[in-house]
């Protein structure tokens, strides 16, 4: 008779596979590699954020989708609940959380005597993007997140140690890895180690407006290139591409989901801009 597999959940991510953000490029990553050392891994995700034709997509990895709001404010949240009511019917070995907001779900799961590790990203009751009330929803997921979950993870030394001034809590810290990637090749048309490149979510916190200060300098004599998107359409969306449109040296690229494309980008730059303020290290 065989020997029954670990298992272990995944929630708070879009689902598997997807290309939105970091979390979602973390466990595109993690899920396969756990699946390799002998684990069950099923990973909770939501309608239309995962790709389910991709032909990377590790079959062995279970794509669940849970019901639950679409609303900015409200889509983490409800989407993690029901993917905790499933997981306590489930109850695997170990539950991975991604996102302090989840931290509401955590007595249920202990309730079960299901071992919760939760990654903490970075500080996001400090993100611009919310009002108070979202600020306090965070800040109240944090808290019980310190207080419950088994182990902490985080991607920075600098978000631990503001955890530990914070809450009396260390984490584990985990650089964001993967595996030596293939020599790069430059796809788009730029000169090599001739170009600024800016890479990030167009939200204030990553300090997009200070850098479209210094781009309109730059381009004066650099080509600058930038990639990301709000993922939901603000002024920073348009500022960027009304300096792009002004300016042939300014090159806006969107959301990049090619990561071979990606990698090539940051390979051959002169300079990259990395503004992220209240988050951790992003998978970038």
């Amino acid at each position: 008779m065989s020997e029954r597999k670990p298992t272990v959940a995944i929630i708070g991510t879009r689902g598997y596979p997807s290309y939105y953000g970091g979390f979602e490029t973390a466990v595109r990553n993690l899920a396969p590699f756990l699946a390799d050392e002998g684990w069950d891994v099923a990973v909770y995700g939501r309608h239309g954020g995962t790709r389910d034709n991709d032909p990377a997509r590790d079959l062995r990895v279970e794509s669940l989708v849970t019901r639950g709001s679409q609303s900015k404010s409200l889509s983490t949240l409800s989407h993690g609940f029901w993917a905790a009511i499933d997981v306590m019917k489930r109850r695997p070995n170990v539950v991975l959380i991604m996102n302090v907001a989840n931290g509401y779900w955590l007595p249920l799961l202990r309730l079960r005597g299901i071992p919760t590790v939760v990654n903490v990203d970075g500080l996001e009751w400090l993100r611009a993007k919310w009002g108070l009330l979202a600020r306090i929803v965070f800040r109240g997921g944090a808290w019980l997140t310190a207080r419950l979950a088994a182990e902490l993870i985080v991607d920075s030394v600098a978000i631990g140690q503001s955890w530990q001034g914070l809450y009396g809590r260390r984490g584990v810290f985990i650089p964001y890895g993967a595996n030596p990637p293939d020599r790069p090749v430059l796809v788009d048309d730029l000169e090599p180690y001739a170009y600024v490149l800016f890479v990030a979510r167009l939200v204030p916190e990553n300090s997009v407006a200070e850098f479209l200060v210094a781009a309109k300098q730059l381009a004066s004599s650099f080509d600058v290139v930038i990639v990301g998107t709000s993922g939901y359409s603000n002024a920073l969306d348009a500022d960027v591409a009304r300096l792009a449109s002004s300016s042939q040296r300014v090159h806006h690229f969107g959301r990049i989901e090619d990561d071979a494309r990606l990698l090539s980008l940051w390979s051959f730059a002169g300079a990259y801009f990395h503004g992220h303020s209240v988050g951790g290290t992003n998978p970038a």
